[in-house]
């Protein structure tokens, strides 16, 4: 019962360690997938914003690879998170439809 419990108490510290960029990201997953699904994304639209998160997400990795992601790095990459949600929120609200 002990080994239990403590495997779910690691468990649980080791989900709640993702970082706040992580977290966002994967809220955008969710919209973007929303968005595909009911036609408000065009397929070029979510080209591009894949095309943004990839960007994203190598940034977040080079800002680590040191070890250190300084202010200055996470205030760029928080930046950067902030105009991808902008985007994926334009691009859903553009009255662009896909044809099925």
């Amino acid at each position: 019962m002990k080994k239990i419990m403590m495997m779910v108490a690691i468990a649980g510290c080791l989900l709640t360690g993702l970082d706040a960029g992580a977290q966002t990201v994967h809220r955008g997953d969710r919209r973007m997938v929303a968005g595909a699904r009911s036609g408000q994304l065009t397929h070029q639209e979510i080209r591009q914003i894949n095309m943004m998160k990839r960007d994203l997400q190598r940034d977040w990795m080079r800002a680590r690879a040191d070890g250190v992601v300084t202010y200055r790095e996470r205030a760029m990459l928080e930046r950067k998170q902030k105009q991808l949600d902008r985007m994926i929120f334009l691009q859903k609200n553009d009255r662009d439809r896909r044809r099925f």
